[in-house]
């Protein structure tokens, strides 16, 4: 089996922990190179990276920032944008 290589977790009340925690472990025990944790609550968004076997914040913001993860070259996600309903 393969490893997808992006995992986009949306954080849930109440299971925080489960979600930044346990999920994580998981994801790097399944060699999944990238891990993103969006947080409506928070309004932020966090891009892991799997270095050595440990995910590590490759960009993250939150608010009205802009997010520009490594996988995606060029990209920049205004994340306003997001959280505007």
């Amino acid at each position: 089996m393969i490893p997808p290589t992006l995992v986009i977790e949306s954080l849930s009340p109440g299971h925080e922990l489960h979600d930044q925690q346990t999920k994580r472990r998981w994801y790097a025990e399944f060699d999944i190179p990238n891990y993103w944790l969006l947080d409506a609550f928070r309004q932020s968004l966090d891009c892991l990276v799997l270095r050595n076997g440990e995910y590590k914040l490759d960009a993250g913001g939150k608010n009205h920032e802009s997010v520009s993860p490594a996988l995606f070259p060029g990209l920049s996600i205004p994340l306003q944008d997001i959280w505007t309903t």
